[in-house]
């Protein structure tokens, strides 16, 4: 008899020619933009009133001066072409705040055009749209131009595509901010986590429950774009009450982030103890913390004292905020070359702790610990300034996340519960 015939099964194939992860992943990018100006809400009171969720455009800014900032949010594949004024998403979306303009005459202060991309700039033409945006700026006027103007296309463009006159989308396209990121759409919730984590509130939470919270706000805004209903729902069966205004007013309140909405979210979670670390979409899978279940067995199995363990667990939560701290200073890129080059100063003394303590009597952990804390205080005193200011406390912090990674052990090496061993 022949081999068997090996069946495919469907949950097990990757269909690359679906593209709805992608299409979801763009729109994550606008709800976490939208997260981003809810937070103003908390941390500029002064200036953001609230978000207003797919209302008139993918979500308008109501300032406290009761104007308000209309915003289009764009994305595409860095490996595409950048973005020119005659693509037919650039132009409808330019339209589209003209139409705006046009009908709330005096309400929008600014028009916001975001994108992760960037737009193309190689010459002077009316495909140019930072180009064109400038030149309205000096001159918010098409009169007197010819009809081979460069400006004067563009703005024709936009014009016939909104259906106004072309003076009126002129006027609107002079108030337009440009935003050209360049980056990967996943980065913007990397950013908001450095956003989340310069609230005063949260400066001392867990890596993890900050990326939770950061993941509460991007729901908030997905579902501030989904039609959900908001205050005012008891009014839809009120007696004497018009049905339809009340839900016309319930859905608009659905649709609005304000600094209550973000700030019940910032206090539910903070009353929530730690969670599992189950958000594994929210960073790349080597950027994402660990929960430390492995550390703690190593280091109890080496006979580490209880209150020694509790105290590397703040260690490590440490310098994982200390990591927070340089992306927020500097760049993610830059974080993350120091922590590597944290990491592979500190696995040395690791390695001299483990050599040193492996031909002692078992339990060996507690003797290590003390032998390993030395010498990472004698590397602060030796490479003081070269340590992208991390303290003792902070390089032990990093021995424990190394020993969380399998890469340093504290007793002989066994089987970890859950894990099924190495």
């Amino acid at each position: 008899m022949g081999d068997k015939e090996q069946t495919i099964h469907l949950g097990e194939v990757l269909d690359s020619s679906d593209p709805g992860d992608a299409v979801g992943s763009r729109f994550r990018y606008q709800y976490a933009y939208a997260a981003f100006n809810a937070l103003r809400c908390v941390t500029t009171p002064e200036k953001v009133r609230s978000v207003i969720c797919e209302n008139h455009e993918d979500f308008i800014i109501e300032e406290a001066s009761g104007k308000y900032v209309a915003v289009q949010v764009k994305t595409r594949e860095l490996r595409l072409d950048p973005l020119r004024l005659t693509d037919s998403p650039v132009l409808k979306a330019l339209a589209k705040f003209c139409r705006l303009d046009a009908n709330y005459p005096g309400q929008i202060d600014r028009f916001d055009f975001s994108t992760n991309h960037r737009f193309w700039n190689d010459k002077e033409s009316h495909q140019n749209l930072p180009w064109v945006v400038n030149q309205l700026q000096e001159k918010p006027t098409v009169k007197g131009l010819r009809a081979t103007s460069e400006k004067r296309i563009a703005v024709q463009k936009v014009a016939a595509q909104a259906e106004l006159n072309q003076e009126d989308a002129a006027k609107t396209l002079s108030r337009v901010l440009l935003n050209a990121r360049d980056e990967p759409i996943t980065n913007i919730e990397r950013t908001l986590l450095a956003a989340i984590w310069e609230l005063g509130t949260v400066s001392d939470w867990t890596y993890p429950k900050l990326l939770l919270l950061a993941n509460d706000l991007i729901a908030l805004a997905q579902n501030a774009s989904s039609l959900g209903l908001g205050k005012g729902q008891a009014d839809l069966y009120a007696a004497g009450g018009g049905f339809n205004q009340a839900l016309a007013a319930s859905t608009l309140a659905g649709k609005k982030l304000d600094g209550e909405a973000v700030q019940r979210a910032i206090s539910e979670r903070a009353d929530n103890a730690d969670e599992p670390l189950i958000l594994d979409g929210l960073l790349g899978v080597g950027d994402l913390p660990v929960d430390l279940r492995k550390m703690v067995q190593k280091l109890a199995a080496g006979g580490v004292q209880k209150v020694r363990i509790d105290h590397l667990e703040d260690l490590v939560r440490s310098f994982q905020s200390l990591e927070l701290r340089w992306a927020r200073k500097h760049s993610l890129a830059r974080a993350r070359t120091q922590r590597q080059d944290i990491l592979a100063r500190v696995m040395t003394d690791c390695v001299e702790a483990v050599a040193a303590a492996e031909g002692a009597p078992e339990p060996y952990g507690a003797n290590m610990y003390t032998d390993l804390l030395q010498k990472l205080r004698e590397r602060a005193d030796r490479e003081d300034g070269k340590l992208h200011g991390c303290t003792p406390e902070h390089l032990l912090g990093a021995a424990g996340l190394l020993t969380e990674q399998c890469k340093v052990w504290w007793s002989p090496r066994f089987s970890l519960m859950e894990e099924g061993g190495e």
